[in-house]
């Protein structure tokens, strides 16, 4: 589980230097765990995911982006200010990306909200699959971003 490997890794290196980090990873880790009960599921073709799972699924997933979207940014964004032009010129490159992640999040909730079962089962494995790229390629930029707000200060680990 390169996902959850990962985050471990971000936690170690940063955790404990900014609550609202803290907070963002273990809003991650949440998602994560729900993300991979979902694939796991799917492991069996014949079988979806209780509507319940994909309900408590989607519910982390926007609760994630949103906060990052609408109160961790902004607080990477005023780090960001404060460690240097670096960071700050990674962050404004950063935060579009993020924007658009989060538009594509929106818009695989919205496409299987309210799917019928005859739908996912055409559609949701493939679109479940991209989400899981997209979602790695969030992270890990969110993850640069972080990690630059601390290399600028010296605080690397």
């Amino acid at each position: 589980m390169p996902m959850l490997k990962n985050l471990e890794d971000t936690r170690d290196r940063f955790g404990g230097r900014l609550e609202a980090i803290d907070r963002w990873l273990d809003s991650r880790k949440d998602l994560l765990v729900r993300f991979l009960a979902l694939t796991k599921t799917r492991e069996n073709p014949g079988a979806l995911p209780a509507r319940a799972d994909i309900s408590h699924f989607f519910d982390s997933l926007v609760d994630y982006v949103s906060a990052g979207h609408f109160e961790i940014y902004e607080e990477l964004l005023e780090k960001a200010e404060h460690a240097g032009s670096e960071a700050m010129a990674l962050a404004k490159q950063l935060f579009p990306r993020f924007s658009e992640s989060t538009d594509t999040v929106l818009a695989f909730t919205d496409r299987y909200a309210d799917a019928t079962d005859e739908f996912m089962m055409a559609h949701f494995d493939r679109d479940l699959a991209k989400l899981g790229a997209d979602l790695t390629e969030r992270f890990e930029l969110e993850d640069r971003l972080i990690s630059a707000l601390f290399a600028d200060q010296g605080e690397a680990a």
